[in-house]
Parts: structure tokens; sequence; C-alpha cells
């Protein structure tokens, strides 16, 4: 499938609803609070989904071809319990993943979990991947402190023509596993 957004608007989609997505953990009441679209995790779970998801992704778009497996995230996987402290990891972690997908560029091949579907198996889809995962628990993480923004257009109109097909997903579903 043809991509319709460069590689340095995803990249920048990334940087841009991962900074909303921190806004919206500064202005929470708490980070115990439960996520409404994810009824089983709070604020502190969503956070260390994204921290976590990030720093893996890193790991493996920097591992290149020679990984057969998502690469287990580098560095802190545990994010940190107090405000501040966790807004930085976050903050790390998208830097993290930013830096290997600049370094790739966006036709390096690497290991992805879609390997049969419509997206290619390269850096570059990767970021359209994540660009996706960012939009959607940032709009999770501002409905939850009642601040939600609509999703940007041209993240969810690439998202639609990535994952979805005549006839349903282009992969087939595998519930999310919790953290």
């Amino acid at each position: 499938m043809e991509e319709s957004l460069e590689f340095s608007d995803l990249l920048r989609l990334i940087e841009e609803r991962s900074s909303a997505f921190r806004a919206a953990m500064a202005a929470a009441p708490g980070l115990d609070v439960q996520v409404p679209t994810c009824p089983d995790w709070t604020l502190f779970d969503l956070a260390q989904h994204i921290g976590v998801g990030r720093r893996s992704w890193a790991a493996t778009v920097a591992a290149g071809p020679a990984a057969t497996a998502k690469v287990a995230a580098k560095g802190d996987t545990v994010a940190p319990q107090e405000r501040e402290a966790l807004l930085a990891w976050l903050a790390t972690s998208t830097q993290l993943l930013l830096d290997a997908l600049q370094e790739a560029g966006p036709d390096r091949r690497c290991w992805t979990w879609w390997s049969r579907s419509q997206s290619p198996s390269t850096s570059g889809a990767v970021a359209r991947h994540q660009v996706q995962e960012i939009a959607v628990h940032t709009y999770d993480a501002q409905l939850t402190v009642g601040a939600a923004q609509p999703l940007p257009e041209e993240a969810t109109l690439d998202g639609a023509g990535t994952n979805v097909v005549p006839g349903g997903l282009a992969v087939p579903f595998t519930p999310l596993i919790t953290p």
C-alpha cells in the first residue's frame, strides 16, 4: 500500500501526539484514574504501555533486518511513579524512538508483527503504526482528563488506509496483552 504521509510527517506526528499525551498526563488529577476506553488500565498503566512500547520499537528498528522478533526495550523499562519523573521518562522514550527511526530512514527492513499484511516490514511502516498508536492513546488520555481533542485528520486517514481493507482488518486480530 502506498503511504500517504512522508516519513518526516510521520516523525512530526509522533512528536506532536507524544507531546499532547504528556500534556494530558500532566493535567490528570492523579495517575491512578481509570481510562474509560481501556477499562483495565489506569493512566499510569497507559503511560507504561506507551513508554515501554517506544523503547522496544526503538530497539527493534535499531536492530534492523537481523532481528527475527520484537527486541526487548532497553534502559529503564519501568515507568517512574512520580509525575515529573514519569513525564521525563515518556519524553526520553519518544526521543529514543525518533532517534532510531531517523537513523534508520524510511526504508530499512526490520521485524514487524504485521509481516503478512499490506504494510511493508520497514522502519517507515513502524513510524506509520506508531503515529496511530500514539494518536489513539493520546485521545484515551485526553478523554480521561476531560479534555478530549479530535484525532488529527492526517493521522486518522493514513491509519485507515493502513489497517482497514475491504472485508476487515489487514491482519488477524490478536487481543492486547495488558501491562
